[in-house]
């Protein structure tokens, strides 16, 4: 039995052969639509904080005490939630390595065969924050692409993705996923 306590499989076995091809292909959608609206919502909340700086330097301008004081509170609410989900290290090169092995073993994970994972050597700045830019490429499926989604974004930790290609290469499709990930250095460079 699949889930013994929910009696699924016996209500499975009650559906017809087209039935159960709606309901595979309704999972099948679930898994995909879930850790991409999960990488919206990163996208959404990143956008967020920087139309917040944006904010605080108009407000800044305009000398309006309350308007900066509400600014300065989305922003420094936007940097604690950056901040609560980053990698956490004493360098940059450190970082880059910790967030370049997480990203391989969900790639690994997610069943691509030999992805290819490469961080960049210097942080990107975006604000005051400080970011690992990662590339992560190889052959595409949708299963496999879906669950490489699904892993990087259920890792605990905030990622952005920056950009999302499928090419054809050779008669392969091949998938470049590029990757923002924050990082927290804890002693200077």
């Amino acid at each position: 039995m699949v889930f013994p306590s929910l009696g699924v499989s016996s209500r499975l076995q009650r559906l017809s052969p087209r039935e159960r091809v709606l309901v595979g292909a309704a999972c099948l959608v679930a898994l995909v639509f879930a850790p991409l609206k999960a990488l919206d919502w990163s996208q959404v909340e990143f956008q967020k904080l920087v139309e917040a700086r944006a904010s605080l330097s108009a407000a800044q301008a305009q000398g309006d005490p309350t308007q900066l004081r509400r600014v300065i509170k989305q922003v420094n609410d936007g940097m604690a939630r950056l901040k609560a989900g980053a990698w956490d290290a004493p360098s940059f090169p450190v970082a880059r390595v910790l967030v370049e092995q997480d990203v391989a073993v969900a790639a690994v994970k997610a069943g691509i065969v030999q992805p290819q994972v490469a961080a960049s050597e210097q942080p990107e700045m975006i604000g005051p924050a400080r970011f690992a830019r990662v590339e992560v490429s190889g052959p595409f499926t949708w299963p496999t692409f879906a669950a490489l989604l699904q892993r990087v974004s259920a890792r605990g930790r905030r990622v952005i993705v920056d950009r999302a290609a499928v090419q054809d290469e050779a008669g392969a499709q091949q998938f470049r996923l590029t990757l923002l990930a924050p990082v927290n250095i804890s002693a200077a460079q």
